[in-house]
């Protein structure tokens, strides 16, 4: 096998070696350009809403420029959601940018107290209300269609824009500071074991355990409660309940989980399973699970969250991708475990 260029040889790598190539290729070749793809979508997204609220008379085609934006923005989010360790996590940012599982007609009800009660949004948030301030209240603002609120019918439009500066300006303002703190010092400890890590075993087991956190978020909260018990499921437990990109953002989830664990193209743990352990049997395994998974995702691609969960078919593939996801887990928290002796802890869903 090969990675990054290099030959992988089984069995004839250090642990300490392994270990030092896998945070080398995660922190990278993933984290730090993903890092800054958000970062780069949240510019976009300040400016695509600066330039919108200039509109007079905006039209339905400029409202849709702005959706495209947070739906790019929204994308690339999605895709360092499991990296909830080090500057992400740091002051709540993580929450700031998205509050969720949170039901959105709790969101609905924060971004209309805002603005009935005047709020300041020119300061920005000064606040602890983050339901207030990050990616699901824009999304409300410029996706939601009910009759009074939707933003090309609002008698409030200009201060709605208002709002929606407020919270692309936010957005961007968290992710520069989490972006610098990475690039400047973290990524370094990281990759090192250092700092507020005891060894790079130690980085690894924090990265993994964020890791192992997501895959029971995606699972839990993004499948199985919208799906409830019975049809017509729980549609106000969508994590994207106005823009309805529910399998958009699981198949990026997915695919970031997928490169956490293998680095792309460079040296990650498909290669340490070889190199290391000489495993390539569990190699092959681990790649045939997210395979089903993806697999899975194709079959709802172009599909609705909401529509699916009425329908026996379509909570069929709903259950069908759950069940694929949960497969991965159980080799991961076994086999994967047990063979590499990353111990990263487990049930360590806070909700958030």
């Amino acid at each position: 096998d090969t990675s990054g260029g290099d030959t992988v040889t089984p069995g004839e790598m250090t642990i300490s070696e392994g270990q030092s190539k896998v945070l080398a290729g995660v922190s990278d070749s993933v984290i730090t350009p993903i890092y800054k793809e958000f970062l780069d979508s949240t510019v976009t997204l300040l400016s695509v809403t600066n330039s919108f609220c200039e509109i007079t008379e905006p039209a339905q085609s400029d409202l849709k420029t702005v959706q495209e934006a947070w739906k790019s923005a929204n994308s690339k989010w999605q895709f360092i959601r499991a990296t909830k360790f080090g500057p992400l996590a740091a002051n709540f940012a993580y929450s700031r940018l998205q509050l969720w599982p949170f039901l959105p007609n709790r969101t609905v009800s924060s971004v209309e107290s805002a603005l009935e009660t005047n709020y300041d949004f020119s300061s920005g948030f000064n606040d602890t209300i983050h339901q207030r301030q990050g990616l699901p209240a824009f999304e409300y603002l410029v996706f939601n269609q009910d009759d009074g609120k939707s933003f090309l019918m609002a008698e409030d439009r200009a201060k709605r824009c208002d709002y929606l500066k407020a919270i692309a300006s936010n957005v961007n303002g968290l992710m520069s500071q989490i972006n610098t703190t990475w690039i400047n010092a973290y990524s370094q400890q990281f990759k090192a074991g250092n700092g507020e890590f005891e060894s790079q075993k130690d980085a690894l087991e924090t990265l993994f355990k964020y890791w192992f956190e997501y895959l029971e978020v995606i699972a839990d909260d993004k499948l199985k409660e919208p799906l409830g018990v019975t049809a017509p499921g729980k549609p106000e437990e969508q994590e994207s309940y106005w823009a309805e990109v529910n399998f958009e953002n699981i198949r990026e989830n997915i695919t970031s989980l997928k490169k956490l664990y293998d680095a792309g193209d460079q040296f990650g743990f498909d290669d340490y399973l070889i190199a290391v352990n000489n495993r390539e049997d569990l190699k092959d395994e681990l790649e045939e699970k997210f395979a089903a998974i993806f697999l899975a995702l194709d079959a709802v691609e172009g599909k609705k969250l909401a529509d699916l969960i009425t329908q026996e078919e379509g909570r069929s593939q709903i259950v069908t991708l759950g069940q694929a996801i949960t497969s991965l887990r159980t080799v991961m928290s076994t086999d994967f475990v047990q063979v590499t002796d990353i111990q990263p802890g487990f049930n360590t869903n806070d909700g958030d």
